[in-house]
């Protein structure tokens, strides 16, 4: 993949997790700089002569800030290669209704665009005429309801020759399920990883690619390759220079070695893929991979036989493990005491402190699972909200904590101005949110709200304004303060404050994650069709 592809591919993945991250459903006049998304993809099909069995793949599609749109697959000139087909009983589900003029169409009217990833299977069938090396590609576009805006993904459609490995160990990545493995931090866990050949022609060895999210971290050996997270997952490429005969099974020896931070908490997908060696991934060829250091990881045949595959599906040479990790951490609401006369425009900070041995990390836990809702008190009118939140009601705000790594005693504040309109009354809010994989987590739950409350001004007569501590870097500041004395002090609610309890008011956790899958398996499909499938390209319809 050339530079310049390989980068518009990061920006699609970044743009999209941020939607995801910020996102709700429907857009508001404070969310603007939010349109309506829609994206659909396949990933690539590559299909055997003369029609041979063909293969189910997925039609997966995302949209935030629309609840409906029109997809259309169009094979193009790849029609002359292979035919679509989808089962009647798959055409219409509770989220889509399709209908398929020909073999080279499928258009769909999608709808319950909720932030979360809907599917439905679609097979390729290779046409009789169709010869090894024929190549051709085809387009999904998407199209939200009520807008010009049309996202286009090329996908690749090749008649290819040669092995076709297939991952047994561990389990074929199933979106959006994977197996959950309970694991304690810091501990040394031993990734099983079995493969076989399913086709009638070997294999001169596998290359294992093997993706770990910040805070897991791969054995070192001499014949794996080392990158730094990319931007979440570190890729590890490991060559094993091993004939792969068809009808065998093999096996990495002992496993794959993968060790948890001490400071984990929460859930950690790692993904496993496997190549015929010498088939690369070109994009993570723009990246400095570097040789381990350790013992060699071998590779070898066992007795075990491999299963008649007489069709390949969906992303069978990928496995995905997600390791839950328990450990004790606490996620403390930060208030603020605000003060000034009527009209008076204050600089309010507000939001998360954490505290424990352990951190919320990346974009498996701090990045998905945890939001600040802030709820502002009758008496002040929001002027300049934080343009990382979403905007609920012009009071109420949902904001997400995006943090590469949120550790120990590290805070994550926002920024609001707001104006006095009225000399106090009834206290506003600070609550939490947690994902239930993090909320079972041992932890204090009295201190997960504080108070937005209002002080008497101060006489000094000099405008000035206090906050606390640590500033978040999470919005940009509003400027300074203006019409007469001010003070804003962040403030934590301690153990035996307001009472405790996960808030259960504001929208679903779907809505406002655009789905738990994103991050974790959003990324994972994202970052996938990095071989399978071109980046999507936008483009405006008049």
């Amino acid at each position: 993949m050339p530079a310049h592809a390989a980068t518009k591919l990061v920006r699609s993945l970044v743009a999209l997790c941020l939607a995801a991250l910020v996102g709700a459903a429907v857009p508001t006049p404070a969310q603007a700089d939010f349109p309506p998304h829609l994206r659909a993809w396949t990933l690539s099909v590559h299909l055997g002569e003369g029609g041979a069995p063909g293969k189910q793949m997925w039609l997966t599609w995302y949209g935030a800030y629309a609840k409906s749109g029109t997809i259309t697959l169009d094979l193009g000139e790849a029609a002359a290669l292979a035919e679509l087909s989808v089962a009647p009983d798959a055409l219409n589900g509770p989220d889509h209704e399709c209908v398929q003029p020909s073999a080279a169409v499928l258009t769909c009217e999608v709808g319950e665009l909720d932030g979360e990833h809907h599917r439905m299977p679609i097979r390729f069938t290779p046409k009789a005429s169709a010869r090894f090396g024929d190549a051709a590609t085809f387009t999904v576009s998407a199209r939200p309801a009520g807008v010009t805006r049309v996202e286009r993904t090329t996908v690749d459609l090749a008649i290819k020759d040669g092995p076709d490995l297939v991952l047994l160990d561990p389990e074929p990545f199933t979106f959006p399920n994977y197996p959950i493995v309970p694991a304690p931090a810091g501990t040394t866990r031993h990734q099983p990883v079995r493969l076989t050949n399913a086709s009638d022609k070997p294999s001169r060895g596998v290359t294992m690619w093997f993706h770990a999210p910040v805070g897991v971290f791969p054995g070192s050996h001499s014949n794996c390759r080392y990158g730094e997270p990319y931007p979440w997952y570190r890729v590890v490429a490991c060559d094993f220079d091993v004939p792969i005969e068809p009808n065998r099974t093999y096996e990495v020896v002992g496993g794959l070695d993968v060790r948890l931070a001490p400071d984990a908490v929460g859930d950690f997908l790692t993904w496993t893929e496997v190549l015929p060696l010498g088939e690369s991934m070109p994009e993570w060829s723009q990246l400095e991979l570097v040789p381990g250091s350790g013992p060699e990881l071998a590779m070898r045949a066992i007795h075990a036989q491999a299963a008649d595959f007489t069709e390949i599906d969906f992303m069978d040479n990928f496995g995905a493990v997600r390791y839950r990790v328990r450990n004790r951490y606490d996620v403390i609401a930060v208030g603020a005491t605000l003060s000034g006369a009527v009209g008076t425009l204050v600089d309010v900070r507000a939001g998360v402190r954490i505290s424990g041995k352990a951190a919320l990390t990346g974009a498996n836990s701090a990045g998905r699972d945890l939001t600040a809702e802030i709820r502002f008190p009758d008496w002040v009118r929001v002027v300049t909200p934080d343009p990382t939140c979403a905007d609920y009601s012009n009071t109420h705000y949902a904001c997400p904590i995006m943090a590469e790594k949120f550790g120990p005693d590290e805070e994550r504040l926002f920024g609001f101005r707001v104006e006095i309109t009225k000399a106090g009354g009834a206290p506003g809010e600070v609550s939490l949110r947690l994902n239930e994989r993090l909320a079972e987590h041992p932890q204090d739950t009295r201190n997960d709200r504080a108070e937005i409350g209002y002080a008497a001004a101060s006489p000094s007569p000099s405008p000035s304004v206090t906050v606390g501590p640590t500033a978040s870097p999470s919005g940009p500041a509003p400027g300074p303060s203006t019409g007469g004395p001010v003070d804003v002090t962040p403030s934590p609610t301690e153990p035996g404050g307001l009472g405790g309890g996960l808030p259960r008011t504001g929208m679903s956790s779907a809505v406002i994650w655009s789905g738990a899958a994103l991050v974790l398996a959003g990324a994972v499909l994202l970052l996938v069709t990095r071989r399978r499938g071109r980046t999507t390209e936008a483009t405006d319809q008049g």
